[in-house]
């Protein structure tokens, strides 16, 4: 049973819990309180709605299914790096809603709520200091990465989630409680092996490891211990998913080595700034190659960076924590050289290649790695800001004017006004972009190039005033600590609310998160998913999407395939299938992760579209993405869906009686696809041989039609063909 001295000890928290369950409602304001669409980042949209709303209407007829026929032909659905089948997808069926996009924008605030809270009680069992542990929680749960990751894929975003309270049970791992570090550790770490994505969630175990080896050198051998074991027992439990994971890459377009994103010192600028590069991918200069999406996301505060590099510089990796009369003193230098191993990654292509090694050059994007630094700042900062005393009275009403005074001035110079009126008054527009020197194609945006060098004259000022005593000790980390929660706040909320993500003549126009307006994205209904499908005869052909990336920058093909259940050939996931992508793809539609179509047209004399492959593959059209169909706002299938009919005079069947096979391996059967479509234009007939995986070959009787009937979604096909 709780003492009271426990109840008041853990009521002192519930400021701090408050603090983040108002900030979460302020960010989500417009989901929450005004009806507006979380749809978020379009991998959101593309992958993790799609996949919630698929499975979730499976459980609402009471079904499960694996197998989902709206992509490449078909595809495994459990079988993706960045999803599984979460619990959450549950809770539309639960709820009796397919409105999958408003029940996720109420989820989406209690998830950052909780690694807000999670991110605090960690640090603050550190640093013993509330107001220090809430600025590095919202160092941790408000960086670029984390918000970007909470826009994307909860199931992404789990990795974020679970740093602190992996390190927290490594660090506290001790012989008493060896055994039950062990079951938790595992249960934890066998729930990020199958529900995470892999690639983010294989960063945190180096950290974990790195940090158990050092604990270890200095004498605490129970970490290791306990890390090493559940890591290894987890990896066990989860080999089901691990060898579908192993042989989905290994069959996909995933395997091509070699970099495939830029690394460089310039980009660290954006570490001093989030927005220094532009606010948005709307506003970035037209000339910059900067991928915003990746590369050090770890901004959160410019105070918060400021910080960090001041902790680096200054050396003395100590920190003494808790009240006068039972100060402990905390050594942080392993969590700054961690750091630093970590930037160096992220910006040295030198280091950035041997890193990747450990990955046997899998073409993913190892500037993520920058989440395994995430913990560590937001770790060292709240050290250094733990105040000396737990009790920290303003001591004048001169103090307290200083603190009011310090905050607002601060808080002005973080807007954007005093920066936009200075380029007024030199007659500069506000978007002024100049070219980093020595970089051809990055450049940084004037009015947060001038934000930045004010903050850092009212770091320094702040810094120097607690020099020269003009404020204490602790009045200085009070400052910095308010200024960061204040400063990560804003930042985040532009970030998510922000004109870029609610004004646009398209969604994802640019690849800019989406907050949609009551109207868009809403769910079709029964009657318009019928009426789109009845206009493509989805039952009997396959669809092509025509999505010109000089209307919509993003791959839209997963999205619309699921939302309106339509059979596509194209898609968009971690890969494409090997031998779908040995297919004869005009260069243009084949890429990495996905088919796309930037046009196509009906004219038979076109030799350039892909027709006489399409017409192989049962597509008998392809359909033009507007802003009414990807949006569904008052779209009518009947008058507003574009169709570009297939101009070949002969379209595969879905199913057919074969008249002669040969057997093959699969290089001899894309060899013989490519021999039989080397020539463009339309298919007149079908081909005279059907090649076969197989040991099965010769004439066969071709007469008859195949009848199938549906269980469900699932086609169940009959009547046979004798051979002749």
């Amino acid at each position: 049973m709780l003492t009271l001295k426990h109840w008041l000890v853990t009521a002192r928290h519930w400021r701090a819990l408050i603090v983040f369950v108002v900030v979460a409602m302020v960010l989500f304001r417009l989901p929450l309180f005004a009806g507006y669409r979380f749809v978020g980042n379009s991998d959101r949209w593309n992958h993790y709605l799609s996949f919630a709303a698929f499975h979730s209407d499976n459980f609402s007829r009471g079904t499960f299914s694996a197998w989902c026929d709206y992509l490449f032909m078909g595809f495994d659905s459990l079988a993706q790096p960045f999803s599984f089948v979460s619990p959450l997808f549950a809770l539309p069926a639960l709820l009796g809603t397919d409105d999958v996009i408003r029940v996720f924008g109420y989820v989406s605030p209690v998830i950052l709520v909780a690694t807000l809270s999670a991110a605090y009680l960690v640090l603050y069992s550190m640093c013993r200091d509330r107001l220090a542990a809430v600025a590095g929680a919202c160092i941790y749960g408000l960086s670029t990465w984390s918000l970007l990751k909470l826009t994307q894929n909860d199931n992404s975003y789990l990795a974020v989630f679970v740093s602190p309270i992996l390190f927290y049970l490594v660090h506290t791992t001790d012989s008493k409680n060896l055994g039950r570090r062990v079951a938790v550790l595992t249960i934890i770490v066998w729930i990020c092996l199958y529900w995470s994505f892999l690639n983010y969630f294989a960063y945190l175990p180096i950290f974990l490891f790195a940090y158990a080896a050092w604990r270890w050198h200095e004498g605490a051998r129970h970490p290791v211990v306990a890390l090493a074991a559940s890591m290894a027992i987890a990896t066990i439990l989860a080999v089901p998913r691990l060898l579908v994971l192993f042989e989905s890459l290994k069959g996909s377009t995933r395997t091509a080595g070699g970099t495939s994103e830029y690394v460089g010192t310039v980009l660290f600028l954006r570490y001093l700034d989030g927005n220094i590069f532009g606010d948005s991918w709307r506003q970035a200069s037209p000339a910059s190659q900067v991928n915003l999406s990746e590369g050090n996301l770890l901004f959160a505060s410019v105070f918060a960076s400021l910080l960090l590099l001041f902790i680096i510089v200054r050396g003395r990796y100590r920190a003494k924590v808790g009240s006068e009369s039972l100060q402990v003193e905390v050594s942080y230098g392993f969590f700054v050289a961690f750091i630093i191993v970590v930037f160096l990654v992220i910006h040295v292509p030198s280091a950035y290649h041997l890193f990747a090694l450990l990955f046997l050059n899998v073409s993913f994007l190892h500037t993520r790695f920058a989440l395994a630094a995430l913990f560590p700042i937001a770790l060292i900062s709240s050290l250094w800001l733990a105040r000396p005393t737990r009790n920290m009275p303003i001591a004048s009403h001169a103090s307290a004017l200083a603190l009011t005074a310090a905050i607002l001035l601060i808080g002005a110079a973080t807007l954007d006004y005093p920066s936009h009126q200075l380029l007024g008054w030199l007659g500069r527009p506000s978007s002024l972009f100049v070219r980093v020197p020595g970089f051809d194609f990055v450049f940084v945006l004037v009015p947060e190039v001038l934000k930045v060098l004010v903050l850092t004259a009212c770091f320094v000022a702040v810094l120097m005033a607690g020099r020269l005593s003009f404020l204490g000790p602790s009045m200085v980390r009070t400052v910095i600590a308010f200024v960061i929660i204040g400063q990560a706040t804003l930042y985040a909320d532009h970030f998510l609310n922000g004109r870029h993500t609610r004004t646009y003549d398209i969604p994802f126009e640019k690849h800019d998160s989406v907050m949609a307006t009551p109207a868009e994205f809403r769910p079709p209904s029964a009657i318009q998913i019928r009426t789109v499908q009845d206009r493509v005869d989805n039952e009997h052909y396959r669809t092509a999407l025509i999505c010109p990336s000089a209307t919509i920058s993003v791959n839209c093909s997963t999205g619309l395939g699921m939302t309106w259940r339509l059979r596509l050939v194209d898609g968009y996931l971690s890969g494409v299938p090997a031998r779908y992508a040995a297919l004869p793809w005009p260069p243009s539609a084949a890429g990495l992760r996905s088919i796309r179509f930037e046009s196509l047209t009906a004219d038979a004399s076109d030799r350039q579209a892909p027709w006489k492959l399409l017409s192989l593959l049962n597509v008998r059209q392809a359909v033009v993405v507007t802003k009414e169909f990807l949006t569904n706002r008052d779209f009518d299938g009947t008058k507003d869906l574009i169709v570009v009919d297939n101009p070949s005079p002969y379209v595969y069947p879905r199913a057919y009686f074969s008249d002669r096979v040969h057997a093959v391996d699969m290089y001899g059967a894309v060899s013989a696809i490519r021999e039989q479509l080397r020539e463009g234009g339309v298919l007149k007939a079908k081909l005279p041989v059907d090649y076969v995986e197989g040991p099965v070959l010769g004439d066969f009787d071709g007469s008859g039609n195949i009848a199938y009937e549906f269980q469900g979604r699932s086609p169940t096909t009959f009547r046979g063909a004798a051979r002749s």
